[in-house]
């Protein structure tokens, strides 16, 4: 997990209602992720990045990819704009509206 809190991600709050994708510093992240609440990481790294700093646990996010989310979405990626960007088309191809 050493490369982890180097990346920056997004959190979408996924329920019913609403869907809402906002950016998380590395300490709420990881005091996030510390808690019991169930969530979904999706890892939307480059793939050098996946492959230098493997993360167990997530699923590799790729074009076209549809969720159906019951909790929390945490976005892992390169950059903000990615994260935001990634976390957008997620609640957009999802049941969250």
């Amino acid at each position: 997990m050493r490369g982890f809190f180097a990346v920056i991600a997004a959190l979408w709050i996924a329920a019913p209602a609403a869907a809402e994708v906002s950016l998380r510093d590395t300490a709420a992240l990881e005091a996030f992720l510390a808690g019991d609440t169930p969530c979904c990481v999706i890892d939307a790294r480059s793939a050098a990045g996946r492959k230098r700093d493997p993360l167990a646990d997530t699923l590799p996010y790729r074009k076209g990819l549809k969720i159906n989310p019951t909790g929390v979405v945490v976005v892992i990626a390169d950059t903000d704009a990615r994260a935001v960007e990634v976390g957008g088309l997620l609640a957009e191809s999802s049941k969250a509206k």
